[in-house]
C-alpha cells in the first residue's frame, strides 16, 4: 500500500473513488513495513485482526490488538502503529467516508446517526476484544463487505454501502456507544501541537531541524516541547524525524527508480554511509536490499 501524506501529516490516498469512498487493504507487518509514522484522516478506519499482534496508537493511547481483534480510529484522530514484539501480523483495513453512506444528504438519518459519529458527538468503542459477542458480530458484518467487495457481483457497490450502515446500526441498536459530552480542550490543544510539529517536520524534512528549531516554532522551551510530545507519542521529536526520513526513504525505494545517494539527500542525510547504517538498523537490511525486497 503506497500512502501519500499532506503537508500537515494528513493522509492523502484516495480511499476509493469520488461515487464510491472506501477502500480494504490488507496490512502486513512486517512485510510491507514495520511502522507507519503519526498522521490523520477524514473517514473511519477499521482494523479486523486476521493473525498475530501489533501495537497501534490512537489519540494517544496504546492499543495491543490480537487475532479476531477490531479496532476502530475515529475520524480525524491521530494514530500510528507499528510492529508488535516481532511478530508477523496480517489485518484487514476497512477505511470509508461519510460521503459512502449518506451522500451528503440532510436527512433525519444523517443529522441524528452518521453526523454525529464523524463530528465525533458520538464515540464508538476503539478496542473491541476478540472474545465480546460484539467482535463475533461485527467481524461477519466485516466478512460480508470484503466478499462483496472482491465479488464485484451485480449491485455490489449497494451491498457495501448496505454492509457499511449495518456496521454503524449495531452500535445503536445495542447501545454500544458513548455520547461525548465534553470535548477534552487540553487534548485538543495537546492534539493541534503535535500536528504543528509533525507538519513543520513533514514540510522541512530534507533540511536541518534541531530541537531548538522546533521549539521556537511552537514558542515553546525545549523541555516541554521534549517532555510533551514524547508522553504522547512515545517519541522524542527528533527521533519521529528520523522515523519519517527512514520510512520516506522506504517509501522512495519502493515506488521509484532514484539512486540510493539521491534518496539519502533528498531525506536529509547528507552522508551515504551515515544513512545506510540508520536504515539498517530500522529496517534489518540496506537500503540496496530492501529495494530488491
Amino acid at each position: 500500500m503506497h500512502i501519500n501524506m499532506e503537508k500537515n501529516n494528513k493522509e492523502t490516498i484516495k480511499h476509493g473513488t469520488i461515487l464510491l469512498p472506501y477502500n480494504i487493504y490488507l496490512t502486513h507487518i512486517p512485510e510491507s513495513f514495520t511502522d507507519f509514522p503519526i498522521h490523520w484522516h477524514d473517514e473511519i478506519e477499521i482494523i479486523k485482526v486476521v493473525t498475530g499482534q501489533a501495537r497501534y496508537v490512537v489519540d494517544f493511547k496504546e492499543y495491543i490488538i490480537s487475532q479476531g481483534d477490531i479496532l476502530i480510529i475515529p475520524p480525524s484522530s491521530l494514530h500510528y502503529f507499528e510492529q508488535y514484539n516481532d511478530e508477523h501480523f496480517l489485518g484487514e483495513t476497512y477505511i470509508f467516508d461519510q460521503k459512502l453512506i449518506d451522500g451528503n444528504t440532510i436527512d433525519t438519518c444523517s443529522t441524528k446517526y452518521i453526523s454525529p459519529i464523524f463530528n465525533n458527538d458520538i464515540l464508538l468503542p476503539i478496542h473491541i476484544h476478540s472474545a465480546t459477542e460484539h467482535s463475533k458480530t461485527l467481524g461477519d458484518i466485516l466478512s460480508n463487505i470484503l466478499s462483496d467487495h472482491n465479488s464485484h457481483a451485480m449491485a455490489y457497490e449497494l451491498k457495501i454501502k448496505i454492509g457499511f450502515l449495518e456496521f454503524i446500526n449495531y452500535f445503536y441498536s445495542n447501545d454500544y456507544y458513548i455520547v461525548n459530552k465534553t470535548h477534552d480542550i487540553s487534548n485538543i490543544r495537546t492534539t493541534n501541537l503535535i500536528k504543528d510539529i509533525t507538519t513543520y517536520i513533514e514540510d522541512n524534512y530534507s533540511q536541518k531541524i534541531t530541537l531548538e528549531m522546533l521549539a521556537a516554532k511552537a514558542n515553546i522551551s525545549v523541555y516541554y516541547l521534549s517532555h510533551i510530545f514524547k508522553q504522547y507519542t512515545n517519541q522524542t521529536p527528533i527521533e519521529y524525524l528520523n522515523q519519517y526520513r527512514l520510512s520516506t526513504a522506504a517509501n522512495l525505494l519502493r515506488t521509484t527508480d532514484d539512486s540510493i545517494m539521491d534518496i539519502s539527500f533528498e531525506c536529509g542525510y547528507n552522508n551515504v554511509s551515515y544513512f545506510n547504517r540508520a536504515f539498517k538498523t530500522k529496517y534489518n537490511m540496506t537500503p540496496k536490499e530492501y529495494r530488491k525486497g
